[in-house]
């Protein structure tokens, strides 16, 4: 498997500058990053080393929105426009706002994938095992997709759609008031029929798409469950099947979710290993590492269930910074800052409140902790 960040000669600084060079060419670079050239005066084609990527003004993801008139295109460097079917969206759940999407490369899609598979290998996940999934169709069900069947495995989905939490409960008033019973029923048994054929299980636990998944998989009423556990604590455990005591991996994320949720669904499933991840349309998946692996360093203290993440380096890096963008130590609290640094895509973004966290034993590159949203 050709997974570059960890082959010894990665020069990082090298990939970073091509890709920058690329993106701020005056010529042929990325419309949205020339104009903003010559708004700032700035020569991002002067970025040589992951220290200068600070040059690059922060965003926010709502700069994603089709309402935003930034579209796609925009940040596509114009030399690779006869490429275009080499390229690939990345769109967001849509469950905390309106959709966002992002073209990525095909180089991007590969390496995505075989991260995946990185990990799943570093848990020790039986290579031929077979995993159901629900979540979106776009980018996170090719990468799941890609990376198991590239393992032998079967990746059986039901992909839902997610368009925020009032949708999904007009939704689920529409069929009560309908009485589609017997569609709802044939649902339920094609998902059950799916659960009865997979070892495995993968899920991005979305409120929206806990709900939905709760109207497919199981009978139960649907209500609004903030807690990301929710699908593995309350749905999953009503499914025929013994899911409680079969399932062997469990990797879970989404949004708020935490330490309280990792520690729950690891104490309902003894026998599996639950990975928790981070991740979204722009920053791909950031998996966990436990406390034991983490580099230690002075100050640096843990509790159980952290959930440690480092990030898809190096089509992602991050790090955390303060109020004044300064970078803080290891162990402090800040904002989350992610580079995406693609040939489809140079882009760095303001996240989530996390800890910054030094290299672990297996990754060179720093992560984060315990992904929380800004407080307003």
């Amino acid at each position: 498997m050709n997974v570059p960040h960890l082959d010894k000669g990665f020069d990082i600084d090298a990939y970073i500058s091509d890709i920058v060079k690329l993106h701020g060419d005056k010529k042929n670079g990325s419309p949205y990053w020339i104009k903003w050239q010559e708004k700032t005066g700035i020569d991002i084609t002067s970025i040589d080393c992951i220290d200068d990527l600070s040059i690059l003004s922060l965003h926010e993801p709502d700069v994603f929105k089709v309402e935003s008139g930034l579209t796609s295109l925009d940040l596509i460097p114009k030399s690779l426009r006869n490429q275009r079917g080499t390229l690939f969206p990345t769109v967001s759940s849509g469950t905390t706002s309106a959709k966002k999407t992002a073209l990525r490369s095909n180089e991007y899609r590969i390496g995505s994938a075989q991260w995946w598979s990185y990990n799943l290998d570093h848990y020790k996940i039986p290579r031929d095992l077979d995993c159901f999934g629900v979540g979106t169709a776009q980018f996170w069900g090719k990468n799941v997709e890609d990376s198991i069947n590239a393992r032998n495995g079967i990746f059986y989905p039901i992909y839902v759609e997610t368009r925020g939490v009032k949708n999904v409960l007009v939704e689920v008033t529409k069929l009560k008031s309908e009485s589609r019973l017997e569609e709802a029923d044939g649902r339920l048994e094609e998902a059950q029929d799916l659960l009865e054929k997979a070892q495995g299980l993968m899920i991005k636990t979305f409120g929206p798409m806990i709900e939905e998944t709760a109207r497919i998989i199981t009978p139960i009423q649907p209500g609004i469950m903030s807690n990301p556990a929710t699908l593995y604590l309350e749905v999953l455990p009503k499914v025929p099947g013994g899911w409680r005591e079969k399932l062997q991996c469990a990797i879970v994320g989404g949004d708020s979710f935490g330490p309280e949720a990792f520690r729950a669904i690891t104490e309902m499933y003894p026998k599996a290993k639950v990975i928790p991840y981070f991740g979204h349309f722009l920053s791909g998946a950031a998996f966990h590492r436990p406390n034991k692996s983490i580099k230690k360093v002075t100050g640096l203290k843990s509790k159980p269930f952290d959930c440690n993440y480092y990030p898809s380096y190096p089509w992602n890096i991050t790090t955390v910074i303060d109020d004044k963008e300064n970078v803080v130590d290891f162990g402090e609290e800040g904002r989350l800052v992610l580079t995406t640094l693609d040939k489809a895509l140079l882009w760095r973004g303001l996240e989530d409140v996390v800890d910054r966290l030094p290299p672990c034993s297996d990754l060179p590159w720093e992560g984060f902790r315990n992904a929380r949203r800004p407080s307003v």
